[in-house]
């Protein structure tokens, strides 16, 4: 598939939501509560960037169906299915590998049920995630279990009627709402127990099995868009990003946030401002390396604390190293450990 620029660019515009997420929340808040008007908006747009990953969830639904339309959209070939896997693997594995490790030497009480939950994406199912210094990668194991299912649910709903579309578009979207306030379960290895969680009454759910459902679920709303959202008028296209925008500023329910962004993709083909925008190039190349920044920005803050606690305006100063940093790992770790693999790969079909 050739690449669709502005795909790629609102990877990094979401990417850098979820840092400015976890590094200025509390600046912002205290501004907030100092000044209101003004700033009680922009707190609200800041605090809301745990939704960046359900847009990255959606974008990858969208950029898998564009990939494996004509490979998953009449039947699932055993075959295609495993070189479609080793290639996700090969795309998320090599720079997830490093951070995990890099993690390993600075974890306390450091077990060999953490390290295996880990090194294989169970930490979720099994929580030993919350132990984490990089709690971010929970995203990355719920989307290793949607990627085993992807070929089977994109083939279903590419061959379902509008009709049943629309009624699993709508079962999913209420049952995202469903999961925001309720108890999600897991397995503690520690303790050898089935666990429960209580709901936060938002979509910021990133432990045992709502987890895996949010995840699935903002999946098939995505392949649901991919079906006809392309197909929309640009003024159905800026109504959906008008309701996300609203619904981010003034903080309403963090659904109908979801719901204003099942158009944003086709919106950034479709929309020529929004298209060039983000196919300029430094916002591509923020795009590019996204996955990195990802990864890299609790590390980095983290590391930070560990080594200056007493630093001046360290989550300031965290960001531009955090971009220095991402573009060597993209670079040196990302690009080359993905070439790697899928030379194996060649040299295992030849």
């Amino acid at each position: 598939m050739t690449e669709i620029k502005s795909l790629t660019g609102i990877r990094g515009i979401a990417a850098i939501w979820v840092v400015i997420f976890h590094y200025f929340s509390t600046h912002f808040l205290n501004l907030s509560t100092d000044h209101g008007g003004f700033f009680n908006y922009t707190y609200n747009i800041v605090k809301n960037g745990y939704l960046a990953v359900d847009l990255f969830f959606l974008l990858s639904a969208i950029v898998l169906s564009l990939s494996y339309q004509n490979k998953f959209g009449n039947y699932v070939d055993f075959n295609e299915f495993k070189t479609y896997l080793f290639k996700r693997i090969a795309r998320i594995y090599p720079l997830y590998f490093f951070t995990i490790v890099l993690t390993f030497f600075y974890q306390k009480n450091l077990s060999i049920s953490h390290v295996i939950t880990h090194l294989t994406f169970t930490e979720v199912f099994f929580n030993t995630y919350f132990e984490t210094l990089n709690f971010p990668i929970w995203s990355l194991a719920t989307e290793m279990f949607v990627y085993l299912i992807f070929p089977f649910v994109f083939y279903l709903i590419f061959n379902l009627n509008r009709n049943f579309n629309i009624v699993l578009a709508i079962i999913s979207v209420l049952a995202l709402n469903f999961i925001q306030y309720s108890e999600s379960h897991y397995i503690n290895l520690h303790f050898m127990r089935y666990e429960t969680v209580a709901p936060k009454d938002n979509l910021d759910i990133n432990w045992g099995n709502l987890a895996y459902i949010r995840t699935v679920l903002v999946y098939a709303i995505g392949l649901i868009a991919y079906k006809y959202s392309f197909t929309f008028s640009r003024i159905v296209l800026w109504a959906f990003i008008s309701i996300f925008i609203v619904s981010v500023v003034l903080d309403l329910n963090d659904v109908i946030t979801v719901i204003g962004m099942i158009c944003i993709p086709a919106a950034i083909v479709k929309i020529d401002f929004l298209k060039s925008f983000l196919s300029w190039k430094p916002i591509h190349y923020l795009g590019e390396i996204s996955y990195s920044i990802y990864l890299n920005h609790i590390i980095i803050i983290y590391l930070l604390k560990y080594y200056f606690p007493n630093l001046p305006m360290l989550n300031f100063l965290a960001f531009p190293l955090l971009i220095a940093v991402s573009i060597v790992t993209y670079n040196y770790i990302e690009k080359p450990g993905k070439k790697y693999l899928l030379s194996k790969l060649i040299r295992s079909n030849n």
